[in-house]
């Protein structure tokens, strides 16, 4: 399924669970006619086709589109409900094809508490994540520490006293470090 095919079907889901009915229900009951026509109106502000808006209602392309260009007579209660579904759609975020996430709300308290509950989990590992960032960037700033007062010597030296300290001293220093510890670990073996 495509994400804008899952896009529309989690929309649907939540004017569902605003209205607590199946849009796909075919019945000419008020409450059911403006409920497809909230739907139709976000999907299409959300550039959705009229087709794939009709097909994810079982509904014709044209009925929709009527829907949309009607939704001006709804209750006051269904355009709360538009704005609603917008603000419930702005803070879910975008899901890939392979994720599937079930929502069972009995009423839009329930719905958006869970909207926000996904989106605490997300910033709770994110967290977590930053967390072990700055653990590592903590362990780096201590050993630049250690270090410090090396540099501050080096740092009085000339160019040409520095090039020498590296070549004739750090050089075969950190060469035979090397190979003491090969041989320590042959040795282990």
């Amino acid at each position: 399924m495509r994400s804008n095919q899952i896009e529309l079907y989690r929309l649907r889901d939540i004017v569902e669970d605003f209205y607590g009915f199946d849009l796909s229900e075919k019945t000419r009951r008020r409450e059911n006619v403006y409920a497809k026509k909230v739907f139709s109106k976000i999907a299409r502000d959300l550039h959705h086709t009229w087709q794939n808006i009709g097909d994810a209602v079982d509904c014709n392309h044209a009925t929709m589109l009527h829907h949309y260009n009607s939704f001006h007579v709804v209750d006051q209660y269904d355009k709360e409900v538009y704005v609603k579904c917008m603000k419930v759609l702005s803070m879910v975020p975008d899901i890939e094809s392979e994720t599937t996430i079930e929502i069972h709300a009995s009423d839009p308290t329930t719905l958006i508490r869970s909207k926000y509950q996904f989106a605490l989990n997300e910033l709770k590992e994110k967290n977590n994540s930053l967390e072990k960032e700055i653990e590592e960037l903590r362990n780096q700033q201590a050993h630049k520490k250690e270090l410090e007062p090396i540099v501050n010597i080096m740092t009085g030296w000339g160019d040409t006293a520095l090039q020498d300290f590296i070549d004739f001293r750090l050089k075969p220093y950190d060469k035979t470090v090397r190979m003491k510890s090969q041989n320590d670990r042959r040795t282990l073996n």
